[in-house]
């Protein structure tokens, strides 16, 4: 996953589980910095439906909102439309207890 800057708006994610997520931003930006990037997330760019471009990205939005509270701006998701089937799927297996 590569989050840009605060001077830009988006971030590209290319990761495949959200422990792995962690750890890389983490390792990379250290606990503040790494939960101070998620906040300021503003856009989610994901270019197509390999696994390793979108596997991370329910749990990236779960993290936002638990940093940020349930009445959160929304993040703009651009992505190609099966990406949105996948997260409303994720979303049910979350909700179910599945996860």
């Amino acid at each position: 996953m590569h989050v840009h800057s605060p001077t830009r708006a988006c971030a590209c994610t290319r990761t495949c589980r959200y422990p792995h997520l962690v750890t890389r931003l983490l390792r990379r930006y250290g606990c503040k910095d790494a939960e101070r990037r998620v906040r300021e997330l503003r856009c989610v760019w994901v270019s197509h439906m390999h696994a390793d471009h979108h596997g991370g990205l329910y749990r990236l939005l779960q993290m936002r909102t638990q940093l940020l509270g349930a009445d959160v701006t929304p993040l703009l998701v651009i992505g190609p439309p099966p990406l949105f089937r996948v997260l409303r799927l994720y979303q049910e297996v979350v909700r179910r207890g599945g996860c």
